[in-house]
């Protein structure tokens, strides 16, 4: 545990124990909810969990790739909204396509007729929340800007 915490001191600032703590957060809900079967009895509660977890993504993936220093060198992707849209909502889309294999191929998802509509929703619902991480970057960068110039 030791050796893990240093390596993550090494490369990261404090700002990664936000991530750390809103993924725990959200994965605690996960357990809980598959525990006692809430995504079965409420089955409107997987959107907001699926949105969180894009939103929360999209925000670590912007600060890995361009608020963190040590990362940012290494990276080097210059930060114009192209490129920012493309690291947030574009690689929020790609992870949750993996999630949602990983998923089947754990076992916590069954073949049926509700499969493909529900893992499309689930995906769509991940990259709205990056795309929503995108346009709040945006309009306070815009904001920023604005007041400079007066």
């Amino acid at each position: 545990m030791k050796k893990i915490i240093s390596f993550i001191s090494q490369y990261f600032d404090r700002r990664i124990y936000i991530f750390v703590l809103l993924f725990g957060a959200l994965l605690g809900f996960d357990l809980l909810a598959v525990k006692y079967s809430l995504y079965f009895y409420y089955r409107w509660i997987d959107i907001p969990v699926h949105f969180l977890g894009g939103f929360f993504l999209a925000g670590l993936y912007f600060y890995v790739v361009y608020s963190n220093p040590r990362t940012r060198r290494w990276i080097r992707i210059e930060r114009k909204p192209r490129n920012v849209f493309t690291t947030t909502v574009l690689l929020v889309l790609a992870t949750a396509i993996a999630w949602e294999i990983i998923e089947f191929i754990v076992g916590r998802t069954v073949i049926s007729p509700a499969y493909w509509p529900d893992t499309i929703i689930d995906v769509a619902v991940g990259t709205l929340g990056g795309y929503i991480f995108f346009l709040l970057y945006r309009t306070i960068r815009d904001m920023i800007r604005a007041e400079f110039k007066q």
